[in-house]
């Protein structure tokens, strides 16, 4: 059974000043949901707004009786509008008609395994036919793996999307939600997890491109200690990777760990891991998330064509899927290295959204990592657009 009561908008706003970008926001949300109350708000903000950051989210609530407000900061924002670059944003996608549970968890440094079981549990739960859980981490709780690993023996196979709120010159991010004892008021905190869970008759269809091009043969982890690569190919870690780069890199270590990544075949798609340390005394990597034993890897490098060519044709594929059916609103959350500094100018992912999809309101942040499902596991992703649709059944 279709819901036309179903619907969504978005609104955005550049304006420098951070009350006239609030302002013009909740009067352009409002003007296009003529009255309409939505069950829920994503908000995003870049950092040019942080002084503004504590109660934003409360604000734009308020404007709307107390609707609960989702998000978090973010050094760009894109969405049909158009992609923001290095300027001041603010972005807003309203949702009616879809039942929407907001929460936000505070400390997720130290909490969260059980705030991952309680999601988890409390939602895979709910008797509905369309599910998508929105996730917004924190990006410097360091690993996601304790999260993942508790929704993922909780929540199942059900559709789940995420990003990292990003930021530029803070040296922190922050997350807006309403908490468990407040739930009517939305607050601003950071270190935590904010987000929304949708449940109603609708299909959830999602996509993930990739930014990132393999190079070379295949290397197997023949050692591995926690987020510590000791061998590859039976070799010092350090002393594989560096015979594998690329002539002008070789001398060039600290330049060589910023730009080149370890890709692993799913099956279903590529996983990409950053080294980000070197473990000395065992000439060992050092990455964000573990690597197993035995993963076969292979060194990938960023690349603005293959980028293109797929996001092409993931859009091509989700298109299919669509079949035609009315696209009640999308989330798309991407890499904050993907855009301008990989295309080398703006609006390259929003022009084949548009272009492949149509006319449908989405938003879109920066994030410092992805997540996604991906051939029925859960995965943290880098350099990486993930797009969520909500679709009429």
């Amino acid at each position: 059974m279709k819901h036309p009561e179903a619907f969504a908008t978005i609104a955005t706003s550049g304006s420098k000043d951070s009350a006239a970008a609030e302002a013009a926001l909740a009067g352009d949300l409002k003007k296009a949901l003529q009255g309409k109350r939505p069950s829920v708000i994503l908000l995003f903000a870049t950092s040019e707004h942080a002084a503004a950051f504590s109660g934003m989210a409360e604000r734009l609530g308020r404007a709307f009786d107390g609707v609960p407000v989702v998000g978090g900061s973010t050094t760009g924002i894109s969405s049909r509008h158009g992609e923001s670059a290095d300027e001041p944003a603010i972005g807003a996608l309203a949702v009616c008609g879809i039942t929407a549970d907001s929460f936000l968890a505070p400390d997720l440094t130290h909490h969260s395994l059980d705030i991952g079981r309680r999601l988890g549990q409390s939602f895979a739960a709910t008797p509905s036919v369309g599910k998508l859980l929105l996730l917004m981490p924190d990006s410097y709780v360091g690993s996601f793996e304790p999260l993942i690993r508790a929704l993922t023996s909780c929540y199942g196979p059900h559709p789940l999307v995420g990003g990292a709120p990003s930021e530029k010159g803070l040296g922190r991010t922050f997350q807006w939600g309403p908490t468990a004892s407040d739930r009517d008021k939305t607050r601003a905190i950071s270190g935590g997890l904010s987000g929304v869970f949708l449940s109603g008759e609708f299909d959830t269809l999602i996509t993930v491109a990739q930014g990132c091009s393999p190079v070379g043969a295949p290397l197997t982890v023949t050692e591995a200690t926690g987020n510590v690569v000791i061998s590859l190919d039976n070799k010092p870690a350090l002393e594989a990777f560096i015979s594998r780069l690329p002539g002008p890199l070789k001398g060039d270590l600290p330049r060589a760990m910023s730009s080149v990544l370890f890709a692993i075949d799913t099956g279903e798609g590529m996983l990409t891991r950053h080294v980000i340390a070197l473990e000395a005394d065992s000439q060992g990597l050092v990455f964000g998330e573990p690597i197993a034993e035995g993963t076969k890897v292979r060194l990938a490098i960023r690349d603005a064509v293959s980028a293109r060519d797929d996001m092409k044709r993931e859009l091509e594929a989700l298109k299919t899927k669509v079949a035609g059916r009315r696209i009640i609103c999308g989330v798309y959350f991407t890499c904050s290295s993907r855009g301008p500094s990989l295309y080398g100018m703006r609006d390259i992912d929003t022009s084949y959204i548009d272009g492949a999809l149509g006319n449908f309101p989405w938003i879109g942040m920066e994030t410092s990592a992805e997540i996604a499902q991906l051939g029925g596991a859960l995965h943290v992703f880098a350099y990486t657009g993930v797009l969520a649709l909500i679709v009429e059944r």
